[in-house]
């Protein structure tokens, strides 16, 4: 705990410590000394702020690592104004072992104790404590019962007791600590307890990792019984007026059976209704070891790396356990190694995510999501090869995400009755026929990428309200005519990484909100005339690491709104395509050949010259131009000493270690990591 970034700034800190000694301790300035044959101190440091009155606040005092002898003196020495003002006391790693019973009394603001990792044996001290008191922390400690000491700490909240050696825990203990919201018995060696009352007060009780058997009736809307030997769990001794038990969150992973029950004072079996209930890695059997009649799950039901194998209804139906509407509960079976589910399983089923991914279906049959309401359905990474046409008849989702698997045709998609996010993502896709997204009139974004994709038919997305398309990282090998056309929502594709070599004529048609399209890193070559037309929206292409050596006329038509162009990664020679474009960024590599009758471009304010000769790029008119950034081209001392009548406006020239002459009117601006150069002004 970093005492500085959640305390005033006024802390006493000690920081040198010392080993165990029988001797007396007292405090001379700001020394904490130990008389004995070989002096041991220990020097804490003020970091003082002065009130008006000139007073001394002082909000914390801390010791780690230190065999600390006689705790009592050393609380004793302290000085009024600390035990007056101190809000916090840690003493961790210390081997305390015994505390007197008014150790602490004087310190009557103290808010958080915490004698983590020591020897101690008994809590008994705790009985003196003021009633300031909000947590106690006593991890990793020898304490073996809790005993009835906590009525007077009206303001305790949080009480951790882990890694001790507890053997039993009576939670009504605690019924007098109204505003408690976590008790933390987690890894020791409870092994049963019965809590005769019913009590609301305490928030959240950790008992995982214990040897429990049985342990009812614990008061408390969060419960964790993580890793232990439990069967089930029971809340009793109910009032009348309750006709609903209501818990926020109940752990019972890594367990082997689970039946949970409430009972009223007249012994009426009460519903039970669940927020966070999470059972994962269950080790028992389903449905012989699960029973979870009269539970209703509100939030999440979380059934993880169990041991589930087959969905079937005829043996267990986890459809009660959700509300039929309205709470967009998450159900979680993800890595339970299913191989079936039989048809109608998931039928009308109304959830907020269903997460099925890291199983082993192989195929999914017909109608399993028949008429479902599941904003999320995940069924990533689960070995899918095929998919039944009815699978998802009907099916109402808002995110599909089935990457991961194997799939190789998508026939099933015409059955589904409503989609926004597709992903298809590596899996071993060859073709995308025409139509194949006709019925998915909602699609707002598909992603296809990590495929082996070549063809991609005319109009397969045609009148689809689709913005967002990943084709990248596939085998496509041409942009044919028609491909992207009249999709009027889209606004990004990207295409990377594809072995795409010609981007063919009305490529990219009346595309009216077009605003990104990514062809980096292929290998294209040819761009026919008329490649990019009419896409008033486009912004910014990425046409990096190709093979492009010309970029000829007409290739860009009616595109008066792009903005940014990345050529780089090329090895041009001609770039007439260019002209006409209101561009204001440019990143750009040439060769030696490159020619440009006049390089007139009056809206670019920034350009970046990569891996070229910037000699080569003459006769500029760049009015306009702000920075100009010279990358992995190296500049000759001869370059000219002054900024050309092209660039007038220059603001900034940045040529990362390029150049070994400052130009004449600039000045060093950044380093060491680049080199830049500011216009100095008169």
């Amino acid at each position: 705990m970093r005492l500085e970034s959640i305390l005033l700034p006024v802390c006493l800190l000690f920081s040198v410590f010392f080993k165990h000694s029988e001797a007396e301790c007292d405090i001379s300035g700001h020394t904490f000394i130990c008389t004995n044959e070989e002096q041991k101190s220990i020097i804490y440091q003020y970091n003082l702020k002065n009130t008006e009155e000139g007073n001394i606040n002082i909000t914390a005092i801390e010791i780690l690592n230190s065999s600390l002898p006689a705790i009592g003196d050393f609380l004793n020495s302290l000085e009024d104004e600390v035990t007056r003002n101190v809000r916090e006391i840690k003493l961790n790693h210390c081997d305390i072992r015994n505390i007197s019973e008014n150790a602490f009394s004087n310190f009557e603001a103290l808010e958080v104790l915490d004698l983590n990792n020591d020897e101690i044996e008994s809590i008994h001290f705790l009985k003196s404590i003021p009633k300031s008191l909000r947590e106690i922390h006593m991890k990793s400690n020898k304490i073996r019962e809790v005993p009835d000491i906590f009525s007077q700490l009206e303001n305790l909240q949080i009480v951790d007791f882990s890694n001790c050696s507890i053997e039993n825990l009576d939670f009504t203990v605690f019924k007098n600590n109204l505003k408690l919201n976590l008790v933390n018995a987690s890894h020791n060696n409870i092994k049963s307890s019965v809590s005769g009352e019913y009590l609301k007060n305490i928030k959240c009780v950790d008992l995982s990792h214990n040897e429990l058997s049985k342990y009812d009736n614990i008061p408390s809307y969060c419960l964790d019984f993580s890793a232990t030997n439990m069967t089930g769990y029971q809340w009793y001794n109910i009032s009348a007026k309750n006709t609903t038990v209501f818990i926020d969150t109940f752990f019972y992973s890594g367990n082997q059976h689970l039946r949970l029950t409430a009972l009223n004072k007249m012994n009426d079996t009460l519903p039970i209704e669940i927020q966070y209930l999470n059972i994962s890695n269950f080790q028992g059997k389903i449905p012989s070891d699960l029973d979870l009649q009269k539970i209703k799950v509100r939030r999440e039901l979380i059934l993880k790396d169990s041991k589930i194998l087959s969905l079937e209804k005829s043996s267990f139906d986890f459809k009660p356990l959700f509300f039929d509407e309205g709470t967009n509960a998450l159900f979680d079976l993800s890595s339970c190694s299913i191989s079936n589910v039989s048809p109608l399983y998931f039928e009308k089923y109304n959830l907020g995510t269903l997460n099925l991914c890291h199983n082993k279906f192989k195929s999914l049959g017909s109608s399993v999501f028949r008429d479902a309401y599941i904003i999320k359905l995940d069924l990533c990474n689960s070995t899918i090869e095929t998919i039944d046409k009815q699978a998802f008849e009907r099916l109402h989702t808002h995110t599909l995400n089935l990457s991961f698997n194997s799939i190789d045709e998508l026939e099933f998609l015409r059955s589904i009755g409503d989609i926004h996010v597709l992903d298809l993502s590596h899996n071993a896709l060859k073709t995308i026929p025409s139509g194949t997204f006709f019925n998915l009139n909602n699609m707002k974004s598909l992603d296809l990428s990590y495929n082996l994709i070549d063809v991609i038919g005319e109009n397969s997305f045609h009148h689809n309200k689709v913005e967002i398309i990943f084709v990248n990282n596939n085998k496509l090998e041409s942009i044919e005519t028609g491909t992207f056309k009249d999709i009027p929502n889209l606004r990004e594709v990207y295409l990377q990484k594809n072995p795409i070599s010609i981007i063919e004529a009305n490529a990219f048609e009346y595309l009216p909100n077009l605003r990104l399209i990514q062809l980096g890193n292929t290998e294209i070559s040819v761009i026919q005339p008329h490649a990019f037309t009419n896409l008033q929206s486009l912004r910014t292409l990425y046409m990096n690491d190709n093979r492009l050596v010309n970029l000829p006329a007409q290739i860009f038509l009616n595109v008066p709104n792009l903005e940014q162009l990345d050529l780089s990664g090329n090895s041009l020679e001609v770039i007439d395509g260019l002209k006409g474009l209101n561009l204001e960024t440019l990143r750009l590599t040439v060769n030696d050949r490159f020619h440009y009758d006049e390089f007139h471009m009056p809206t670019l304010k920034y350009i970046y010259i990569v891996d070229s000769n910037p000699q080569n790029i003459r006769n500029t008119r760049l009015y306009n131009l702000e920075k100009l950034y010279i990358i992995s081209s190296p500049i000759a001392a001869e370059q000219p000493q002054s900024s050309s009548d092209g660039y007038s406006r220059m603001k900034q020239l940045d040529v990362f270690s390029n150049i070994k002459v400052i130009p004449q009117g600039y000045e060093i601006t950044c380093s060491p990591q680049s080199v830049c150069f500011r216009r100095i002004y008169d």
